[in-house]
């Protein structure tokens, strides 16, 4: 079928102002509310909310949940009639004036005696002629923000859009283990860390005491959307301190125990190996060390292996993104990276590169 043919301008806040019948109550308030959070709206209070409830004075059966909604800019209704087919607005509302069709003390669906709406619809129009409807008012604003903030108590997935701290979030980061008690707004994070809600995400995972290599790869693979496959058991060469070292009348050099012959031991329970890709020419440098993918990754895999281990990286560059280097190249290659010599395509995936890894980020090398 042919696709839907959508003007320009045609956004959602302008079809509600225009036709605000064809949405429900709850949906057109968790609507209004995200867009006021998203033009820097930090609080929602029973004083200040953009948002408006008033009281309906209709005797009548209302259409739809929501009766009317009026939007203004500055005091000005928003948009005008004559603006409904133009572009967006530069200036979206800033106030927005809901009238239920189901709850309230005035109309047919209203708790108050009939009489109360026939007697402010009779009112003469004047300085005070909205002055009942005005009081009345009150009572509705409070019903209505208590009305959607019960509806919304148990859903976290609203309380996760419509609050700057989530406490769904802080329990979800304290079985993490990632927990912050600070408000998100006075957070600085780092542009290499990740986001605190993938931490969140990944609770499940963080929560269990021991953490498989299959689970971090799922972690991983998922985080950066890019394949990865994590060997375990990576021999490594680690020098004896002098005081350590076996020695004849040691009291430390037991046959059997503790005595070992040479300056060195092979352990190969104390590091993994991180093997990313068949990856492009751009994800590749994203996994470059100072590479902002680099640092995020060395955070994830110690939270995720625990004990600050140490670890080799290895980015894979698909056969297609290898390239040979010449004078006057301005793709910045790096010897020991992506810099090759050849005469002819590569028909295979380099993995060429690898980057050791360390507990703490100014102890990282790099080795090719």
């Amino acid at each position: 079928m042919p696709p839907a043919q959508r003007t320009y301008g045609s956004s959602l806040i302008r079809r509600m102002a225009a036709q605000p019948f064809r949405y429900g109550f709850f949906q057109t308030v968790r609507l209004l509310r995200r867009y006021f959070l998203t033009r820097g709206t930090t609080a929602i209070q029973a004083n200040a909310d953009p948002i408006r409830f008033t009281t309906s004075t209709r005797l009548c059966f209302a259409p739809s949940e929501v009766e009317s909604a009026k939007f203004s800019a500055g005091g000005r209704v928003w948009p005008e009639t004559a603006s409904l087919g133009a572009g967006v607005c530069p200036d979206g509302p800033d106030r927005v004036e809901i009238t239920p069709g189901f709850f309230g003390l005035l109309g047919n669906h209203g708790s108050l005696p009939y009489f109360y709406t026939e007697a402010i619809r009779q009112t003469p129009r004047g300085e005070d002629s909205e002055a009942p409807a005005a009081f009345l008012d009150i009572f509705t604003q409070r019903s209505g923000q208590q009305l959607f903030q019960a509806w919304a108590k148990y859903k976290p997935m609203l309380r996760y859009e419509l609050e700057q701290d989530s406490p769904i979030t802080q329990h979800l980061l304290c079985l993490a283990g990632q927990a912050s008690f600070v408000p998100r707004h006075a957070r600085q994070s780092a542009s290499n860390a990740p986001a605190e809600e993938q931490f969140a995400y990944y609770a499940a995972t963080f929560w269990r005491r021991t953490r498989s290599a299959s689970a971090m790869e799922a972690v991983l693979s998922q985080h950066f959307s890019v394949p990865v496959f994590i060997e375990q058991f990576i021999p490594q060469w680690y020098e004896i301190p002098c005081a350590h070292r076996s020695r004849l009348n040691a009291a430390a050099a037991r046959l059997g125990t503790s005595a070992v012959l040479g300056e060195r031991v092979l352990q190969c329970d104390l590091q993994l190996r991180v093997r990313i890709g068949p990856l492009t020419a751009d994800d590749f440098a994203r996994f470059t060390p100072g590479a902002a993918g680099y640092l995020c990754l060395q955070e994830l895999v110690l939270k995720l292996a625990g004990e600050a281990p140490l670890f080799q990286l290895v980015p894979i560059l698909e056969h297609t993104s290898v390239t040979g280097i010449t004078l006057g190249d301005r793709h910045g290659h790096g010897l020991g990276r992506d810099s090759f010599l050849q005469t002819r395509p590569s028909a295979i995936d380099r993995d060429d590169a690898v980057f050791r890894v360390h507990p703490s980020p100014l102890d990282n090398r790099e080795a090719a």
